[in-house]
């Protein structure tokens, strides 16, 4: 998978052309696709330019301004939503960022806890000290859940764990099931970008919502989708103008709903009213998902 790049609100535009070089410098060490996420102040402007100078680079960008500039660039998400404890817990417990950038005049140290358990690296910058910190993970970290819409109780086909191994060259999700003697371990190359449901969920702005119908349209007699045997919102990944199915079902057989399922999948990227509503969000998933 590409690595998504989320890019926090920061002051890169403001900041000493030291700290930008830093920065570009670290993400050069990649030698492959990677996701940056990118939170703090002028988030916005920082993450276009990781996006423009990273072009295969995934960059997600947390921001407040829910009317952003015409974005031309292809590699970039947006979600409008107000930076919190709580939001960054329930995001870290499904996706995983291979750099996150952090730049404010005070940072939080609560939101870098938070941050901690989905980065692998987190570049902070800290403009009241003129200082930039390096945080990395010495562990592979663990992914709670696969999505948000984690399956209900009465769903038991789950794994125990999905444990990420990443390094500057390859990026692998190892998932170890339990439902044998023998555990399956299932070790498949990780997808840049977040989850489409991460994504509706935390008030995606850009891309569009009509502008993801509009591809998902066009994607919907693309052989992946037709045999992916579980097309939902939660095994798509969204990487800006890129959309990517994952955990794929019987590869031979077309799902007896897929045209429900389809229709599902269009209709909720339209429901905004559902965004940072975990239990309206949750509830009007399970209720109306096709099975």
């Amino acid at each position: 998978m590409r690595i998504t790049l989320l890019c926090l609100l920061s002051l890169f535009a403001n900041l000493d052309g030291s700290y930008v070089r830093d920065v570009f410098r670290f993400l050069d060490n990649y030698n492959r696709d990677f996701t940056v996420l990118v939170l703090g102040q002028n988030a916005l402007n920082n993450g276009l330019s990781i996006a423009k100078g990273f072009p295969h680079s995934s960059v997600i960008i947390v921001t407040l301004e829910k009317n952003p500039k015409r974005i031309d660039l292809k590699n970039v998400c947006i979600l409008a939503f107000e930076l919190s404890y709580r939001h960054l817990v329930r995001m870290n417990e499904c996706e995983h960022f291979d750099t996150t950038i952090y730049c404010d005049p005070n940072p939080s140290t609560v939101l870098v806890e938070a941050l901690k358990p989905m980065s692998q690296h987190i570049l902070l910058i800290d403009l009241n000290e003129n200082n930039l910190h390096f945080w990395e993970s010495k562990k592979n970290l663990m992914l709670k859940k696969r999505t948000l819409v984690w399956p209900p109780p009465d769903i038991s086909t789950r794994p125990k764990k999905y444990e990420i191994i990443a390094t500057f060259d390859e990026k692998f999700l190892k998932k170890s099931y339990t439902l044998s003697k023998n555990p399956d371990i299932e070790k498949t190359q990780w997808t840049n970008g977040i989850n489409l449901v991460t994504f509706l969920f935390f008030n995606g702005i850009v891309p569009s919502r009509s502008y993801i119908n509009s591809t998902l349209d066009r994607l919907k007699d693309d052989q992946s989708f037709i045999f992916h045997g579980d097309l939902t919102p939660a095994n798509l990944v969204i990487a800006g103008e890129t959309i990517k199915p994952i955990d794929m079902g019987n590869p031979k057989a077309r799902h007896p709903n897929f045209e429900k399922l389809f229709d599902f999948l269009k209709e909720i990227i339209i429901k905004k009213e559902l965004a940072c509503n975990f239990q309206l969000f949750y509830d009007y998933y399970w209720k109306n998902l096709p099975r």
